[in-house]
C-alpha cells in the first residue's frame, strides 16, 4: 500500500527535533504494513534571512529532502500571522495541492496530521483528487484550535468527508465529538507509541557523565517545546517555594518562544544554581537526558498523548504531571503521580513525594509496553487497509 502523508509539522534539516512523533507513527506505519509512502510537509514562505526567530527558520526548510527511504517536499505557502487563520486551510491548500497531485500515482489515501488548517486542507485536496482521507487529531488542534468559532465552524464542515478520524487519547475523541457534534463511534482511538529499543533505563552515573551533569543530586528533567500551555513557568515556581537546602537540581531540554521568559523567572527567584537549560536536543540524543534523571515532569494544563511521558516511562523514571487530558490515560500511581493544573503548590508537594515514593521497575516497564510503535503501526495498517478497500 502506498499513501502520502500530510503535515506541517514534521522533521526537516532546519528542524531536525521538530514533531519527531509524526515520523514514528509513519515509519511504525510503513514497517508493519510494508507499505510505501511520500511526505508532503508545507512551510509558511520567508526569505532565508536571519535573526528574526522563527521565521528565519522556517526560510531555511529544504524544499526537497529524504527521511530514509521516503521522498520529504516541503511546498511554501503564503500566511500572515493572526491575519490568516480564517483562511489558513485555503493558503495551505494553494501551496501544497501541486505537489500532493504529482504523487498522487498509485497512493490509495492521504494520512494528515492535526485537524486544524492541516487536516481541512487535506480534505479540500483529497476531494479534488478522488483520495480518501484519514485525520489525526493530536491535542492543540482539538483543545485550542477547534475551540474558537471560525477553525471549529471549517471542521464541522470538514469533518463528515473524512473517511476515518483518529484521536490519540479517550479524553481528545470525547472533546472532539462535543466540539464539533461528530459521533464518537466515528472516532478511532489509536494513542502514540515509544520505541523501547532507543528509550530504555541505562546506566545513571555515565549518562551524568556524558552530559557534564552532578553525580550525587537529585535530578528531575522536563522536556519539550517551551511554549503557551506547557506551564514550565509552574515548577520553577514550585522549585523556588521549597528550602533552599532540600530542592533537586531542575534539568529543562527544550526550546521555543517562552524559554527566555522561564530563564528570567529563574534567574529572579534565585533558582539559576538549581535549573538548567541545556537547549534543544537531537531525538536520538534525548535517551541519555532521560537515563541521568530521577523523575520526569510534565505541568501542561492540555495535552493529548504526551510522547515524552511515554518515553520518561519506558526510560526507568516516575512521571509527575498535571491529570489534563490522555495524561491520566497513561499514569497512574502505580507508575506516578498526578496533581491539579496550574497549580504550584500541588506541584511543589507532589515534587517530594516523588523523591520520597518508590515506583517498581517492572511497573514502569508494563507500562510503556502498552504503547509500543509496533502495535501503533498494527492498528494503524488495519485502519488503511479498510479505507482503500472502501475507496475500491
Amino acid at each position: 500500500m502506498r499513501w502520502i502523508t500530510f503535515t506541517r509539522q514534521f522533521p526537516n534539516a532546519a528542524m531536525p527535533a521538530f514533531s519527531v512523533f509524526v515520523r514514528e507513527r509513519l515509519r511504525a506505519g510503513l514497517r508493519r504494513t510494508d507499505g510505501q509512502a511520500s511526505v508532503v510537509a508545507p512551510s509558511p514562505w520567508f526569505p532565508p534571512i536571519g535573526d528574526i526567530g522563527q521565521w528565519s527558520t522556517w526560510g531555511r526548510v529544504p524544499r526537497r529532502e529524504r527521511d530514509g527511504d521516503t521522498a520529504v517536499l516541503h511546498p511554501r505557502y503564503p500566511i500572515i500571522p493572526r491575519l490568516s487563520t480564517l483562511v489558513h486551510p485555503l493558503l495551505l491548500q494553494a501551496g501544497a495541492e501541486a505537489d500532493v497531485r504529482r504523487l498522487r500515482r498509485g497512493a490509495m489515501l492521504i494520512d494528515a496530521h492535526f485537524l486544524y488548517p492541516d487536516g481541512v486542507a487535506a480534505i479540500r485536496i483529497g476531494r479534488r483528487l478522488g483520495l480518501p482521507v484519514v485525520l489525526t487529531a493530536r491535542g492543540s488542534d482539538v483543545n485550542v484550535l477547534a475551540q474558537q468559532p471560525g477553525p471549529r465552524a471549517w471542521l464541522r464542515r470538514a469533518l463528515p468527508r473524512a473517511a476515518a478520524v483518529v484521536a490519540v487519547s479517550r479524553d481528545l475523541a470525547r472533546r472532539l465529538a462535543e466540539t464539533t457534534e461528530m459521533p464518537t463511534s466515528r472516532i478511532e482511538v489509536i494513542p502514540n507509541g515509544v520505541d523501547r529499543s532507543r528509550f530504555r533505563p541505562g546506566d545513571q552515573a555515565a549518562a551524568r557523565r556524558a552530559l557534564g551533569l552532578p553525580r550525587d543530586e537529585r535530578i528531575l528533567l522536563v522536556a519539550g517545546r517551551f511554549a503557551e500551555g506547557k506551564r514550565v513557568d509552574l515548577i520553577l515556581k514550585a522549585l523556588a517555594s521549597l528550602d533552599a537546602q532540600r530542592r533537586p537540581l531542575l534539568v529543562c531540554v527544550g526550546d521555543g518562544p517562552n524559554r527566555r521568559a522561564l530563564e528570567r523567572i529563574a534567574r529572579r527567584a534565585g533558582l539559576l544554581g538549581r535549573v538548567r537549560f541545556p537547549g534543544e536536543q537531537l531525538h536520538r540524543a534525548m535517551p541519555t537526558w532521560y537515563q541521568a534523571a530521577d523523575a520526569f515532569v510534565l505541568a501542561s494544563d492540555r495535552e493529548g498523548c504526551p510522547n515524552v511521558v511515554l518515553e520518561a516511562l519506558a526510560s526507568g523514571l516516575p512521571v509527575l504531571a498535571s491529570s489534563v487530558g490522555g495524561v491520566p490515560e497513561i499514569v497512574d500511581d502505580e507508575v506516578g503521580i498526578l496533581v491539579g493544573a496550574n497549580h504550584p503548590e500541588a506541584f511543589a508537594r507532589g515534587i517530594r513525594q516523588i523523591e520520597s515514593a518508590h515506583f517498581r521497575a517492572d511497573a514502569l516497564q508494563r507500562r510503556a509496553g502498552q504503547f509500543s510503535w509496533d502495535s501503533v503501526g498494527d492498528r494503524l495498517g488495519s485502519l488503511f487497509e479498510r479505507v482503500a478497500v472502501g475507496r475500491s
